[in-house]
């Protein structure tokens, strides 16, 4: 697994930096060097503006921790994200 916080300090609802995708796009060449040994993670800023983005980028897990548990209705972001 290749983990990556993409934060600077890491706390709870802060914004993905953006230079974080371009991260991530390295991440995945890295990944398709391994014949798709790693999985690739990013945790930090993940909201449903830029889940996409991230998955689109190479991201096989995004851990979306403030946008969930800082939701009025945890379920429907929860369904928000998995189908955004």
């Amino acid at each position: 697994m290749l983990p990556g916080i993409k934060l600077w300090p890491p706390k709870p609802a802060k914004t993905l930096i953006i230079k974080s995708i371009d991260r991530l796009l390295e991440a995945g060449r890295l990944k398709q060097a391994y014949n798709g040994g790693l999985i690739i993670e990013i945790d930090g800023g993940i909201n449903l503006d830029n889940i996409r983005s991230v998955e689109a980028a190479g991201a096989d897990i995004a851990v979306a921790g403030s946008c969930i548990f800082g939701a009025a209705d945890r379920r429907a972001c929860v369904r928000a994200l998995k189908g955004a």
